[in-house]
């Protein structure tokens, strides 16, 4: 599952800008609720657009 993961661009998105939020809540320059926001904002639009691709997969088989 690791390695699968090193390869889903997606999931290489949110960590790198989790590692961004942070870096800039440490620096003061976004408060915690704000990094929160932006983050959670990002990964909702992931796992929507996963569900999406994979009802599109879904009904393809059928």
């Amino acid at each position: 599952m690791f390695q699968k993961s090193l390869n889903d661009l997606a999931l290489q998105r949110l960590h790198a800008l989790r590692l961004g939020i942070c870096e800039k809540i440490e620096k003061g320059s976004l408060s915690v609720d704000q990094g929160i926001d932006l983050f959670e904002r990002e990964r909702e639009a992931v796992i929507q657009k996963r569900f999406e691709e994979n009802r599109a997969k879904k009904d393809r088989s059928f």
